[in-house]
C-alpha cells in the first residue's frame, strides 16, 4: 500500500544512513589501538568531543526507530508506526519482530531519558545510585539487527527479497584521517 510502503522506504533510508553514521564510528575509534593513541596524541580533547557525539548522535537515532506510533498529536516515523498501518497486518510476525527491536533499543532510550536529552540529577549527583543502561557498540550492533530484521521481513512479504544490510562498502574517508 502507499502509506505501508512510503513509511517502509523512509525508514529503509534511516536504516541505511544509521549503519554509514555506524560503519564510520567503528572505523574510526574501533580498529587499531595504535589510530586511537594517535589520536589521543594529536589532539586527544578534539577527537574524544567527535567521539562523544558521534556515539550519542547513534543512540539517539536508535531510539527514533523505537518511538511509539504518536507523540502528543504527531505520528512519527518509527516501527510502531508500521503496526499501526492496515498492509503491515499481512507481514507474518511483525508485531514480535517490532517488539523485539524495541527491547534491543531500551538501552540508548535510557542514555536519551537519562543523560543526553535530560540530565538526571540522581544520576548526575552519583552516578552509582542508578546507572545508565550499559551500552556497547554489541548492543548497538543488535539493535540494528533488529531493525534490519522488521525491515527484511517486510520486504520479503511483499517483494521476496531481503535487504542486504549485512555490511555496506560507503566510504566517507574516516579511514584515511589518520592514515600515512
Amino acid at each position: 500500500g502507499n502509506e505501508l510502503g512510503a513509511a517502509y522506504h523512509l525508514l529503509w533510508n534511516e536504516c541505511a544512513l544509521l549503519h554509514m553514521r555506524w560503519e564510520e564510528y567503528v572505523e574510526m575509534f574501533g580498529k587499531t589501538q595504535a589510530e586511537f593513541d594517535t589520536m589521543n596524541q594529536v589532539a586527544p580533547g578534539f577527537f574524544k568531543s567527535v567521539q562523544d557525539m558521534s556515539w550519542e548522535s547513534i543512540l539517539l537515532h536508535l531510539c527514533k526507530f523505537a518511538d511509539p506510533a504518536r507523540v502528543g498529536s504527531r505520528r512519527t516515523l518509527s516501527l510502531d508506526a508500521l503496526l499501526t498501518m492496515s498492509e503491515s497486518q499481512k507481514v507474518p510476525q511483525l508485531r514480535g519482530l517490532v517488539s523485539e527491536a524495541r527491547s534491543k533499543i531500551k538501552f540508548a532510550q535510557d542514555w536519551r531519558n537519562r543523560w543526553i536529552a535530560h540530565a538526571d540529577l540522581e544520576h548526575a549527583v552519583d552516578s552509582t545510585a542508578r546507572p545508565l543502561a550499559p551500552a556497547s557498540r554489541a548492543d548497538v550492533r543488535e539493535a540494528l539487527a533488529a531493525i534490519v530484521a522488521v525491515l527484511e521481513a517486510i520486504d520479503m512479504h511483499f517483494t521476496g527479497s531481503g535487504l542486504g544490510f549485512g555490511g555496506t562498502t560507503w566510504n566517507w574517508g574516516v579511514g584515511d584521517l589518520l592514515s600515512e
